[in-house]
């Protein structure tokens, strides 16, 4: 669009279509029916607004000029006609700046593009150019009003003397006839009761405004005080029923506290007083002497009681496998009948598998040390006796890998060592926990590598498990020593490792299995979604060490899962491995998880 070979500022575009579409209705219908254009398809004065504002907005896209009957039209709707048409080009240079304050930029300066005269239209360029479509201020406006106002006195001040001039010398040139008959000329007023007067009127229009001003305060400061009260009221409403809470919930913290003690009381009382009372008889009676047999029973039971208390009861452990089970045939149905199962029930469901399967291991074992591990120095036998704690447990166990490390114990010793100490980590781990979920906040779990990577599993937690092939199959000669190839492992002892860690790997959804194979040839296998099979490919000896070094530097960057293991015997792979932050397990207690 433009005017005179000027481009219209699009900001001018859309007030004049705001001005089209506030325009009074009158003036619109007979705009359209003097143009046939915009009232094609309706009846003369029956044009509907929207559809003639519509036009007249696309004439104003499309157009390349504005058509003459269009800028009429503009004029009359906005301040071109009302407001710059009454004033001379000297009062519009002179009060624009003021007049597009009180007006706004874009509406003053687009109405005088509008004007006949080219000396304002060329005030509108220079303006609407000059605004950075930054709307003046209330204090700006109220300041930009008084201004004008004093200006357009003045202008009325220099217009009415001339008047009064004129006025008076009409007067004086009345004949003496009108004189007689008593009419006399209108004495001109006072220009100063005049400028009184227009003082006057705008002091009574600033006290109207001041007085509705105080009106909305006086009213907005009634309803915060209403607001306020209200506030108040449900503060303290709310405040006696924190109060009623608190003392209720201090209430129920002292039930619980009394009810736990008297549970935790009853439960030691049924489980050692049967075991204790004997002793307490035979202390009774110290002082007096009596047959050695006695003393040996009173000692018997003495370590009796004991080792029930270290280890539990068969009573105990058998009640607390039954109420394991119950529960988990309840979990199993409300999984297969719920239309809505929760996702925890798998999660729980595991764990109560986990723990069953670790009862029913401690209520199959005959005594505390099997007679497949008397082949075990005697020195570890007694440091394992004497550890009543997982953290000692621990330091049994690092004294078993230093002795694996040395060679002076049979594969086969060295799997029943292991064993003896799973089976003694597995009652301390429930004695300690009296079977309730454990998070493990006092205990270094580096020293029990395996039985981290079981509970993590029973937890439901990600983990990372990177196992070192060939090294598991030569240090399992008893699970795989059968598959051999003229001493060597081949393709059917690597397809009865893979059969036992798929097993695996279905059994936890949660753990993410990696198998790595020495080869001369690079593969890459996904067997399951958390199984996959490599061969490292490459030339050496230790060619898969370097692969599987630089996938757990690649997950200890990525730090995606919360545990990560590596199987292996290897002491090099294992030192290295360690720095990156994973956790060994040797191949004779990973064969304890696997079978």
């Amino acid at each position: 669009m433009k005017i005179n070979d000027q481009r219209v500022d699009s900001r001018v575009i859309a007030q004049w279509k705001r001005a089209i579409e506030t325009c009074e209705d009158a003036a619109l219908q007979a705009f359209a029916s003097q143009h046939p254009h915009v009232s094609a398809g309706f009846r003369k004065g029956k044009v509907q607004r929207a559809v003639a504002v519509a036009r007249i907005s696309a004439t104003l896209d499309h157009a390349g000029d504005l058509p003459t009957y269009l800028l009429e039209f503009l004029r009359s709707i906005t301040l071109a006609n009302p407001l710059l048409k009454v004033l001379s080009v000297e009062a519009i240079d002179q009060i624009h700046h003021d007049l597009a304050h009180v007006a706004g930029p874009v509406n003053l300066y687009g109405a005088m593009l509008l004007d006949e005269r080219p000396e304002v239209r060329q005030i509108g360029w220079d303006g609407i150019a000059q605004w950075n479509n930054t709307p003046p201020s209330d204090q700006d406006r109220e300041a930009a009003i008084i201004k004008v106002r004093q200006t357009l006195r003045t202008f009325a001040q220099h217009l009415i003397e001339p008047i009064w001039q004129v006025s008076a010398n009409t007067a004086r040139l009345q004949t003496p006839a009108a004189a007689t008959q008593g009419v006399q000329a209108r004495p001109p007023r006072d220009r100063n009761a005049i400028e009184r007067m227009l003082e006057l009127r705008e002091k009574r229009q600033s006290l109207h405004r001041v007085r509705r001003e105080l009106q909305e305060l006086q009213s907005e400061r009634d309803q915060l005080r209403r607001q306020t009260r209200d506030l108040e009221a449900s503060l303290a409403g709310e405040t006696a029923a924190l109060a009623r809470l608190q003392g209720e919930h201090h209430e129920l913290i002292v039930r619980f506290a009394e009810k736990t003690q008297a549970a935790v009381r009853q439960q030691l009382q049924a489980r050692l007083l049967p075991w204790l009372q004997p002793a307490v008889a035979l202390a009774a009676f110290h002082a007096a002497p009596g047959p050695d047999l006695a003393q040996e029973v009173h000692d018997l039971l003495q370590r009796q009681a004991a080792a029930d208390q270290k280890y539990g009861l068969r009573s105990v452990w058998e009640a607390r496998l039954v109420q394991y089970q119950n529960l988990l045939e309840r979990l199993q149905v409300a999984a297969r009948e719920s239309l809505c199962p929760l996702a925890e029930l798998s999660a729980y469901r595991e764990r109560l598998e986990q723990r069953i399967r670790e009862i029913l291991k401690i209520l199959q074992q005959s005594s505390t040390t099997p007679q497949r591990a008397r082949t075990l120095p005697v020195g570890l036998l007694e440091r394992l006796q004497r550890a009543d704690t997982l953290e000692k447990l621990a330091q049994v166990r690092s004294s078993l890998v230093a002795v694996e490390a040395s060679g002076f114990l049979e594969p086969q010793d060295l799997e029943a060592a292991h064993t003896l100490l799973n089976d003694h980590v597995s009652r301390v781990y429930f004695r300690t926990t009296l079977g309730a979920r454990s998070d493990g906040a006092t205990t270094n779990w580096s020293g029990l590598p395996l039985h981290y990577l079981q509970r993590q599993l029973a937890h439901g937690q990600h983990c990372s498990l990177v196992v070192d092939g060939y090294n598991v199959i030569f240090k399992l000669p008893d699970l795989f020593g059968g598959h051999f190839e003229t001493a060597d492992p081949g393709a059917a002892s690597r397809a009865l490792l893979v059969q036992h860690l798929t097993k695996l790997a279905k059994s936890y959804p949660h753990l993410s299995v990696e198998l790595w194979f020495d080869s001369s040839t690079a593969q890459d296998q996904t067997l399951l979604d958390n199984f996959r099979l490599h061969y490292s490919g490459g030339t050496g000896v230790d060619r898969a060490d370097h692969k599987i070094l630089g996938h757990l530097d690649h997950l200890a960057r990525a730090s995606a899962p919360d545990l990560r293991a590596l199987i292996t015997a290897d002491q090099d792979l294992a030192d290295q491995s360690r720095q990156l932050g994973a956790l060994i397990i040797s191949p004779q207690e990973f064969a304890m998880l696997m079978t």
